[in-house]
Formats: structure tokens, sequence, C-alpha cells
């Protein structure tokens, strides 16, 4: 199971909230482990000719981006974090279990389950990653 302090991408219950967001509940902690492959898939931007459609990132930045990210709601996510419309995606594959992720420049990422369940992550602490 990959969890990133405590954070868990597999493993887990999604309960409803108030406003019909999924709720990720905690089953376990720990670190990355050497069965989760990272597959960086393309690089894209919702606006053509954005400042910001240079950006890109490799496994083990996106690894670290995990690793240091928390399980956010949406409303979290908005009034913390700036929106680019730069992103790249990939897909986090554990156990033949295959999530699609896409990472934003400003901190911000969806993960998509299998059953089309979207766990929202935001980290204040990515600077460095994203440089």
């Amino acid at each position: 199971m990959w969890s990133g302090k405590g954070r868990v991408l597999s493993g887990a219950r999604f309960l409803t909230g108030s406003l019909g967001l999924a709720c990720l509940v905690l089953l376990s902690c720990g670190s990355a482990g050497p069965g989760i492959e990272i597959r960086v898939g393309r690089a894209g931007t919702d606006a053509p000719n954005a400042f910001c459609e240079d950006f890109r990132l490799t496994a083990a930045q996106v690894r670290s981006f995990f690793d240091r990210a928390i399980v956010m709601t949406a409303g979290e996510i908005h009034d913390s974090f700036d929106w680019l419309p730069c992103w790249v995606d990939g897909e986090i594959v554990e156990g033949g279990t295959i999530r699609t992720w896409r990472i934003r420049p400003t901190g911000i990422a969806e993960v998509r389950g299998p059953d089309g369940v979207v766990v929202l992550y935001g980290c204040k602490n990515c600077e460095d990653i994203f440089r």
C-alpha cells in the first residue's frame, strides 16, 4: 500500500461529506514501497500558449510530491492554492490496480481510482519539486 507520511492511496474507504465530496479515511501509514510504479504520462495545458506550458515532472518528483502532499477537500484547495492551466499526468500502479493522477505546478493534484472516485491533494511545501 503506498502511503506517504500517513496519506494512503490504497486500502482506504471513502465517505460522502455534506457537500458530496469524497473524504479519505486513513487505514494505515508508512512510506512508498518498492511495489509501487510511478508512470509519467504527458504534459499539457487547458489554455493554449499558457506561460507554464513547459511544466514537466519526473517519476522521482511525482513520488516526492505524494510523499509530502495531504488529502484536501475542494474548498481547502480553492482557499489555499492558485490554479494554473498546466499539468502533468500519469499513473500509479500498485498490485495490478491503476490510478491516474494529474499534478499542477501550484502544488495541487487529483488522483482517480478505478472506481472513478477522485481524491484531491495539496502540497504547501513542494516548491522545490517544481523548479
